[in-house]
Formats: C-alpha cells, structure tokens, sequence
C-alpha cells in the first residue's frame, strides 16, 4: 500500500476539456474570441507536460474558406522548491495555429518561454512572483496600432496571487 501513496503523491494525470469565451468580443473586431479545447496533461515530480487540442477556431481567428480548427499547443514546465519559501519556475511551449500564415499569421508556430522565481509571503498562501515571459514571435498577436511589435515580445512579468 505505501508504495501505492508514494507512487500517487509523485505522479499525476489530468485529462479534461476547457471552454474560453470573452463576451463582447465580436461587437467591435472582425472576430469573436472564443476557443473549445480537449487536453492530457502529466506529471512527474516537480515536472510537467500537458497537450491540448482545439475543436474550434483558434480564438476565434480565421478567414473566409480557412478555418484554425485542430490547432495544439504543448506546455512543458518545471517547478523547484528552493526552500525558505523561495521558488524556481521554468516553462516552454509551442504553439501551432492550423492555417496561420493563411489567415495572416508571420508563421504557423511559435514558441514561449518564462523563467521566474516566487516567493511565500510569511506561508500565508499569498505568493509573489517575478518572471521573465517571451515568445519567438514578437509580432504574432499585435496589441494594437500604436504597439506593432505585439503580445510576444520579451517582458518580465510581476506578481501576486492568492490560492483559497
């Protein structure tokens, strides 16, 4: 039986689906964003990998006659308890958008990456977090006019967060 708990509290499996709508979106831009998606995720330790797979257009993005249905995406991440409440996270993805360059994407897959520390403040369950967060793509998802080099480029990212 021990071997049972043990082999439970190091390993895990996550199997589910996900339903992402932004309401409002559609009344002022070409699209509506939304994405249904099935995933299997793992973990081993401190690491972990989840695959997801989309049964809708990618967030909506597509144009007429080409669709982004069938696009993945594959997470790698590893996270480290330093001790005294410190912590090191590092993650990997790739991103593959079916028809991307069709529907006006630089390229059809890109890749991001973070690499950050956090901290637990007083073991309260309030964490603080510093990352820096980038992607291969600088340009993949521009934020808006004023802004072309888009959602990818290279940022460091703070935090808090709270789990109840």
């Amino acid at each position: 039986r021990w071997a049972n708990e043990a082999f439970a509290s190091f390993y895990g499996l996550d199997v589910g689906t996900i339903y992402y709508y932004y309401p409002g979106t559609g009344a002022y831009g070409p699209f509506e964003a939304k994405n249904w998606e099935a995933y299997v995720g793992g973990s081993w330790g401190p690491l972990s990998a989840k695959y997801s797979y989309s049964f809708t257009d990618f967030f909506g993005l597509k144009a007429p006659g080409i669709d982004t249905k069938g696009s993945q995406y594959l997470d790698l991440t590893g996270t480290f308890d330093l001790g005294s409440g410190f912590g090191l996270v590092g993650h990997v993805g790739w991103q593959y958008v079916k028809n991307g360059k069709d529907i006006g994407l630089i390229e059809d897959s890109f890749y991001d990456y973070k690499l950050g520390v956090t901290y637990d403040i007083s073991g309260s369950g309030w964490i603080g977090g510093l990352a820096v967060v980038g992607t291969s793509e600088k340009k993949v998802f521009p934020t808006s006019d004023f802004d072309p080099d888009g959602a990818g480029k290279t940022s460091v990212v703070v935090s808090i967060t709270k789990s109840f």
